[in-house]
């Protein structure tokens, strides 16, 4: 059976920040990652029920999006395998649209003339 595996993001954190994650798990026999994800539940257990409004909403989006693009850059520029693939799955999509939209009007029915 396969185990499964996480999804990972990159993250931007501070040098002092990523010394102390680093002590805390030698410490605790952890990686870095496992010593984040405890700190994170930590903290949200912390606070408690928390009601998040539109504009955070909003906000924890943007940042997520942000993060993508800034992932799928760096990919771009930094795996020439990876670029090839995505510029060629990018081909297919655009004459799957082009295909779709010329579906979408051959599809239209003809205004009849026998009334």
């Amino acid at each position: 059976m396969k185990k499964k595996t996480d999804d990972y993001l990159n993250t931007r954190i501070w040098v002092r920040s990523h010394r102390k994650l680093r002590i805390i798990a030698a410490l605790t026999n952890s990686t870095v990652v496992e010593v984040i994800d405890r700190l994170a539940q930590q903290e949200i257990e912390r606070m408690g029920p928390v009601q998040i409004n539109d504009q955070q909403e909003e906000k924890i989006n943007t940042i997520q999006f942000e993060a993508f693009n800034e992932m799928m850059d760096k990919r771009l520029r930094e795996d020439p395998e990876f670029r090839a693939r995505y510029e060629e799955a990018g081909k297919h999509v655009a004459e799957r649209e082009r295909e779709n939209s010329k579906n979408v009007y051959s599809q239209r029915p003809s205004k009849s003339t026998d009334e």
